[in-house]
């Protein structure tokens, strides 16, 4: 049986039954009061773990960028390059302190005003749905509650601000598509555009605009073709400032982030690109606990009466941004090198989230909405049918030969931390396919799915009384948050922090006086391709002094103080001497050259 106009509505306005079991109209403002301050609080509370970056390319680059915007000394850092907006409104943080600690609390501290803000639009995408001023702040709150969503206050990354972003630029193209007007249409490509700039990976969005702006030429050319003119020109524009930028602090001087995605392809085969299909698509199925089918099949319904029409309208739009971005991700993880063949086995990258999070919110907002507004019975059992084909077909098949035991980044998985207890602490035997049982150590995929499943039949059972699947969300998606948040904070814990290195250089510094500059043994290798990370690591926490990259073969240590592996070959010629507690991180140690410095440290008794 194929979806129809019969079967399912035609629209978001025909996806609700008008006037049906409305609560009383105080209940949806005290709601959405109560769901703001929770966003507020569980975002506040999320982030007050984070005290370092735990990033060493994603956080530390853009740190990088922001030095650089700022206009003080920068070192280079080992990286494949980010779009550097987000970089521009954290810049400031360098002016008003050197202290890079005080830096990466104040650019988390404006992560959670933009990702508590994104209410704001997200509000108002929905009242176009038909839902009052209250229902729609409660709805966009309560969504903004989602553990895929909370968790990534804990990290300083770009994502709260695409996310921002990209729900301001549908909301200016569905007011384009309600009154076309010049200024609404380069309105519409500016913002675009500044998603763009925000991420490389919103790239996708800047394509799909461009071919609805196209569709637009049948109805207003002249709008169109002004906001297609602005498109092309945003787009260049943040193209080559991103990329110049990036050449300024990036060894290798080049923006190298679309390399791996080439790999990828070339990595690739329907089989694999299956696994990653279904294991991403049953994340974002239990991370929305459901919303984001329901979502999804109100806008197909919405979209294909629009294509019928011969037009691509609102709908259109909304459906080419997710379907693009889904496509994306699901190619970017889809290679036999990211799910069998990486001796680092992740089980995230078979259930990756963290790229596409930001675009399917579009779907689980909108989901929401139709449920709150009064949707017809047919949108849910659709909605279950197909929810049930993904976790069923999940659980069957992926799950089995997923390495569920593998090492998982909370951040890029955010939506299925809140049952991270229930992975296993030990590898599975080699070769071994573990149906997913309620007790066994693959539980973790049958929990979740189970839990939303329950979330799905509480919607089909009270679809007549909105505000008790909307309480039932709420609860569900901050209890989520609160249970994911300890998995985040070990995370923050193991990585990021180079704080023997900086006790063992305060305890130099309090023995010998300041040391204004800290060289770096760039030739050395650590093992584990650690090099690169201590290197980035040790640029952000070491300012406001300097750290200065070596190359021994070629040039001389200008410091006789040095960061270099655990082993360094040169130590002996060169009659190094390493500090006494500066190891146990990045396999490398800080290590003192002869002369004055290292006589008093010997003295002083903190040397190997």
């Amino acid at each position: 049986m194929t979806v129809t106009a019969e079967l399912v509505p035609t629209n978001l306005e025909d996806a609700a039954v008008v006037g049906r079991s409305r609560a009383r109209r105080r209940v949806w403002p005290a709601l959405a009061v109560v769901a703001v301050v929770t966003a507020a609080v569980l975002h506040i509370l999320v982030a007050r773990s984070a005290v370092t970056p735990a990033f060493p390319y994603d956080e530390i680059t853009i740190f990088a960028l922001a030095k650089y915007v700022a206009g003080e000394p920068v070192t280079l850092v080992a990286s494949g390059g980010y779009f550097p907006l987000w970089a521009f409104l954290i810049a400031p943080l360098w002016w008003i302190s050197s202290d890079p600690a005080t830096v990466y609390a104040g650019a988390t501290a404006i992560g959670v005003v933009l990702a508590v803000a994104t209410i704001w639009p997200l509000s108002l995408l929905v009242r176009r749905v038909g839902l009052s001023r209250a229902q729609s702040v409660a709805v966009a709150a309560i969504v903004m509650c989602m553990p895929a969503r909370t968790l990534q206050a804990d990290y300083a990354m770009s994502e709260k601000l695409l996310v921002f972003l990209l729900v301001w630029a549908v909301v200016a193209g569905f007011a384009l598509w309600e009154r076309p007007t010049v200024m609404r249409g380069a309105v519409f490509s500016v913002v675009i555009g500044l998603s763009y700039f925000s991420h490389a990976r919103a790239l996708p969005i800047v394509i799909v605009a461009a071919i609805w702006l196209v569709a637009l030429l049948w109805r207003r050319w002249r709008v169109a073709v002004v906001a297609l003119i602005v498109l092309a020109a945003a787009t260049l524009l943040v193209y080559q400032v991103s990329h110049a930028l990036n050449a300024a602090v990036i060894e290798g001087g080049e923006f190298a982030q679309g390399e791996g995605f080439m790999d990828n392809l070339r990595d690739t085969r329907p089989g694999l690109i299956l696994r990653a299909l279904f294991g991403q698509a049953w994340y974002q199925v239990v991370s929305s606990f459901g919303l984001v089918v329901v979502g999804g099949v109100a806008v197909v319904a919405w979209c294909w009466r629009e294509v019928r029409e011969r037009r691509l309208g609102r709908a259109c739009l909304v459906f080419g941004v997710v379907v693009g971005m889904f496509l994306l991700s699901v190619l970017a993880w889809s290679s036999w090198w990211n799910l069998y063949a990486n001796p680092w086995r992740r089980l995230d990258a078979w259930v990756y989230g963290r790229y596409v999070d930001p675009f399917t919110l579009l779907l689980v907002v909108i989901g929401l909405a139709v449920i709150v507004r009064g949707v017809r019975r047919v949108v849910l059992w659709w909605s279950a049918a197909i929810s049930t084909v993904v976790l069923g077909f999940t659980l069957l098949w992926v799950a089995p030969q997923a390495p569920t035991w593998g090492y998982v980044t909370p951040a890029h998985i955010p939506g299925v931390m809140p049952w991270a207890g229930l992975l296993p602490s030990e590898e599975f035997a080699e070769g071994t396919r573990l149906l997913p049982s309620l007790v066994n150590e693959n539980r973790f995929w049958l929990i979740a799915s189970l839990c939303a499943w329950a979330v799905v039949i509480v919607t089909l059972l009270f679809r007549s009384r909105p505000v008790v699947p909307a309480v039932v969300l709420l609860v569900a998606f901050a209890a989520g948050t609160i249970a994911a948040d300890p998995a985040s904070d070990s995370f923050h814990e193991n990585n990021g922090n180079a704080q023997n290195a900086l006790r063992a250089l305060d305890t130099v510094e309090e023995l010998t006086g300041p040391v204004p500059e800290v060289d770096f043994d760039r030739e050395c290798r650590a093992p584990e391709n650690r090099s690169p990370v201590a290197q980035n690591y040790m640029m952000f926490w070491l300012s406001p002094r300097a750290l200065d990259l070596v190359y021994p073969s070629t040039d001389e240590f200008d410091s006789d103080v040095v960061f270099a592996c655990d082993d360094w070959p040169l130590a002996a010629e060169l009659g190094a001497r390493a500090i006494e507690g500066s190891d146990g991180q990045y396999f490398s140690k800080l290590w003192v050259l002869p002369g004055e410095r290292q006589d008093e440290l010997e003295k002083a008794g903190v040397l190997e």
